[in-house]
């Protein structure tokens, strides 16, 4: 009998399981549809991973390629059931199927990577996340190289050569290499990098096709590895460079990836409330210092997979956003933990809140037109509500929401968190209801 068998029992009804199993089989299902499907679909499958940019890695590529080639995209979601559904969703015209995967748990990517059998693998850099699953880097060094290890013959790798472990993934795979980097020599290597007046990352790629420029509308120059191993892809795909430097130029970072929201006759928001990790901050933060304003803030909530005590991590934490805004805003459970003078604390230089909502209101109230706010938290935070609520009846102030996707995603804001569940279920009933009276009129319509 086969697992989803076993599972089913003797009823053979998904309705006769608990839940979780009832997931699980599904789960099953789905992924042997799309394992068959995958052995019939013509795709070229390009697979991002990377502890940090591997989203904006892959909305980049996936542009760049369409300029030539029919391209279907997955972004922000990174889970088994998402890459399940790209390829299940896949059609016969898709000559390119560009998805991002990310490492949950120890096997998440090796599940994904045999499903995928990419063309190409992607490894913008490594770094410990999700801290309580993998403990070590050397333990996500393991996982994401496995995405290496089962590119397809006559593929390639593109790995980052400035990060000593991304490199090293080299020795899992007997197909091509490509690299990029900014200090190391490499195929495709950063030899210019700056921020424009705006803020605005600009760089120059130097490769066997000659030394590129290239101006974006990404905030912070922390998003030279997505770019760099996107350039690379295309490139390597048979896009020309001029192609990309001129797609380049409209393309927007995503939905709170350091996300310029301006507040007509208020003030600007950099909203980068998607992850937190310690080691990014300094880099984040860098993105407000060459900006004019009359006045810079940054508003800090949760931090993500921090070494050591949270003592130690949100007094750097402050101390990095303290040498570039003149007022450190943070937020949440752990806001005590700044270890700011009482001097600093008497004159406003850091302000403790406990809630989003508090913190909200303080920034209402004291707003001026023309000031930069930078929000930077995990996601589980949701702070990116402090920007919305300046044009929006926000009433959803849950703290640590576990809602994965971002606010504007999910999109009830405006409804108190305890009503969320009635309000999707009537959404659902609503869409339920379009698609029936569409479907009657279309056989109405149908003749005799």
């Amino acid at each position: 009998m086969s697992i989803v068998g076993k599972l089913l029992g003797k009823t053979g009804s998904l309705r006769s399981l608990t839940r979780p199993f009832r997931k699980k089989a599904r789960h099953l299902v789905r992924f042997r549809l799309a394992r068959m499907k995958r052995a019939r679909i013509g795709a070229e499958i390009v697979a991002i991973t990377g502890s940090s940019g591997k989203s904006t890695a892959t909305r980049l590529i996936s542009r760049f390629l369409q300029t030539r080639f029919a391209t279907r995209e997955q972004a922000y979601q990174n889970t088994i059931s998402a890459c399940t559904q790209a390829i299940l969703d896949a059609t016969p015209t898709d000559e390119y199927l560009v998805i991002e995967t990310g490492a949950s748990v120890p096997g998440s990517v090796v599940e994904m990577a045999g499903l995928m059998k990419p063309k190409v693998a992607v490894v913008t850099m490594v770094n410990v996340e999700h801290r309580s699953a993998f403990k070590t880097i050397e333990n996500v060094t393991k996982e994401k190289g496995a995405l290496v290890e089962a590119v397809a013959e006559g593929g390639f790798a593109v790995l980052n050569a400035d990060d000593e472990n991304a490199i090293a993934m080299a020795e899992r795979t007997k197909q091509r290499i490509v690299t990029f980097g900014h200090v190391n020599d490499a195929d495709y290597r950063v030899v210019e990098l700056g921020l424009g007046d705006s803020g605005t990352m600009e760089l120059a790629i130097r490769s066997a096709h000659g030394t590129h420029r290239l101006s974006t509308k990404l905030m912070g120059i922390h998003f030279w590895p997505s770019v760099a191993a996107a350039f690379a892809v295309a490139v390597e795909n048979g896009i020309a460079p001029e192609t990309i430097a001129e797609t380049l130029k409209d393309i927007e970072t995503g939905y709170n990836r350091c996300q310029p929201y301006e507040i007509e006759n208020g003030p600007t928001f950099i909203i980068d409330t998607v992850k937190a990790p310690l080691a990014t901050l300094p880099k984040a933060f860098e993105v407000i210092r060459p900006l004019r304003a009359p006045r810079k803030r940054i508003v800090l909530g949760m931090l993500a997979d921090h070494p050591g005590d949270s003592n130690t991590a949100y007094k750097k934490a402050y101390r990095w956003a303290a040498e570039v805004a003149d007022q450190v805003i943070f937020v949440g459970e752990h806001a005590h933990r700044h270890k700011a003078s009482a001097e600093e604390i008497a004159n406003g230089r850091i302000v403790e809140m406990t809630t989003t909502e508090q913190a909200y209101a303080i920034l209402r109230d004291t707003a001026l037109p023309g000031e930069i706010i930078f929000l930077k938290s995990a996601g589980v935070a949701h702070l990116e509500r402090l920007a919305l609520g300046f044009d929006h009846d926000v009433r959803c102030w849950k703290e640590r929401c576990r809602v994965p996707e971002t606010c504007q995603a999910c999109g009830l804001y405006e409804y108190p968190y305890e009503r969320h569940p009635q309000v999707r279920r009537q959404k659902k009933l609503a869409r339920w209801g379009m698609r029936k009276a569409a479907t009657s009129r279309e056989s109405k319509s149908r003749p005799e």
